[in-house]
């Protein structure tokens, strides 16, 4: 996939890729891929922002797909990492980062390949539309298992698949919402859950912490 040219606009700090940019929080994204827009549609950006319990700290984003939620949280005072696997997606994932001129750590390997997030504390993790991935396969599984177990956050913003979704019809292990959010609550340090929003798809948005 070739990485789309970067052209200014009108305002200085803010720009287009191709026309083709979705706006959340004000910031122009990507849409590289139907995955991607279903996820911007899905995701209320602002339901985060209400619910977060510090104003700065650290955060991660696993499958960060273009950074928007890391653009926005940086402007915020949160000092971030966004972790993205797909190289085509990464690329442009740097280019608007740098376009941007913001200073969040870009990483591109998969979650379970990051070794140093088991020595960080994070104030919030943001898992939107991106852990049934790691049902599918019993390896994933176990090693989604395993970062759970080695992930140190005060709070982690968890947008679930639905569970007759058809992407899920031969996976590994298929969870519904409320087993899938006991299923992170066992194997992490947090406790209790918050639906904090709902999509017109009837995908939700969860806060876990302690």
């Amino acid at each position: 996939m070739a990485v789309p040219k970067m052209v200014k606009n009108g305002n200085n700090s803010l720009f287009t890729i191709h026309n083709r940019f979705c706006y959340p929080f004000g910031i122009h994204a990507l849409k590289t891929d139907q995955n991607s827009e279903r996820r911007i549609k899905t995701i209320s950006a602002r339901a985060i922002k209400d619910h977060l319990g510090k104003k700065k700290g650290v955060m991660l984003d696993i499958g960060a797909n273009v950074g928007f939620f890391c653009h926005k949280f940086e402007d915020l005072g949160y000092y971030c990492y966004a972790i993205e696997r797909d190289p085509a997606t990464f690329r442009i994932l740097e280019k608007v980062k740098i376009a941007e001129n913001k200073k969040f750590e870009v990483i591109n390997k998969s979650i379970f390949e990051v070794e140093f997030i088991k020595n960080v504390k994070f104030d919030v993790v943001l898992a939107l539309n991106i852990f049934h991935h790691f049902l599918k396969r019993k390896t994933d599984y176990l090693r989604l298992k395993d970062l759970l177990r080695n992930l140190e956050t005060a709070e982690l913003f968890f947008e679930p698949h639905l569970y007759h979704e058809d992407q899920m019809r031969e996976a590994y292990v298929n969870y519904t919402e409320t087993e899938f959010i006991d299923f992170i609550l066992s194997h992490t340090s947090l406790n209790k859950s918050e639906l904090i929003y709902t999509a017109k798809n009837g995908r939700h948005v969860f806060k876990l912490s302690k």
